[in-house]
């Protein structure tokens, strides 16, 4: 299944600066529109319905990184790919992080280099896992170890676009791309990535498996609710470009000859964000159903 790859190559700074003061840069998915929000019809993972010039998208709405055992019914997903002329694949990010030789204590404060042992301690992980690298490093890797701890399955939500029906579409997939170097520039933001991943250890495997519980019978409130620390990479991506690009690949999927149904994988927080895929899409004309009013079972 394609990736949508984000590479981070920018250099550190040589500037030190206060970690005390970091600041996660502001995530356009983090505040959403509470009227977006009701509860699918059907009780299974969110759908919503794009209707523009005769033409339908159903937008399959995809959770956070969810445990691997997570139950959900894949049958919906199987039917309407089956009758879609373009298949838009979920944007999966995969990152490249240097591990070069970093002095990691001398750049943060006793107190978070106390929280990242207490950290590692929780997480079973070897005393040198940590040491001597950067902290979007340090990031990567407790990331990793979260979800091992956890049974995180990044890609839990992601299952139906694996089925065989799926596997049969390559000629109708379109990858949902974004490449270019971008990510944690300076230490400050690299601190701050890293401090969302000690929030979600924090927050518990629990937190991750109510959201997801919450999200594959259709409580899109519930569903928001998990931490997505694990995924560190979001504190400096650039989300709104992937929300962008989700909107254009659409647009394109729909304006192609003999294209009359379009199924779509896209992240329920993209969804639901103020300025986000719905806001969007209506913006351009489109009629919207929502999860709370799509009654259709194919």
């Amino acid at each position: 299944m394609p990736r949508l790859c984000v590479i981070l190559t920018a250099a550190l700074l040589l500037g030190l600066q206060n970690p005390a003061k970091a600041q996660v840069p502001v995530d356009p998915e983090s505040t959403v529109v509470e009227s977006l929000t009701s509860s699918a019809a059907l009780k299974g993972p969110p759908w919503w319905k794009a209707e523009k010039n005769g033409r339908t998208v159903y937008i399959f709405g995809l959770p956070t990184t969810a445990p691997g055992n997570i139950d959900w019914d894949q049958r919906l997903v199987g039917w309407r790919m089956n009758r879609a002329q373009r298949i838009i694949l979920p944007a999966v990010f995969k990152t490249d992080v240097e591990n070069k030789r970093f002095n990691l204590e001398a750049a943060i404060t006793p107190e978070l280099a106390a929280r990242i042992e207490a950290t590692r301690i929780k997480l079973g992980a070897p005393e040198s896992r940590y040491q001597r690298v950067a902290p979007r490093a340090v990031a990567a890797r407790m990331s990793e170890d979260l979800q091992r701890w956890a049974d995180l399955e990044v890609e839990a939500g992601y299952r139906g676009f694996h089925n065989s029906a799926a596997l049969r579409l390559f000629t109708r997939k379109v990858e949902t791309g974004l490449w270019g170097p971008v990510g944690p520039v300076n230490l400050e933001t690299q601190v701050a990535c890293l401090q969302n991943v000690l929030d979600a250890v924090d927050a518990g495997p629990d937190a991750y498996r109510n959201a997801a519980e919450a999200w594959a019978i259709g409580d899109i409130k519930g569903s928001l609710s998990g931490p997505r620390g694990d995924r560190w990479w979001r504190c400096a991506a650039p989300n709104m470009e992937v929300i962008l690009r989700y909107v254009t690949e659409i647009e394109t999927a729909v304006a192609a000859p003999g294209v009359e149904v379009v199924v779509a994988g896209i992240p329920v927080h993209s969804m639901v964000a103020v300025d986000g895929v719905v806001q969007r899409l209506q913006a351009a004309g489109y009629k919207i159903t929502e999860p709370s009013g799509l009654t259709e079972t194919r």
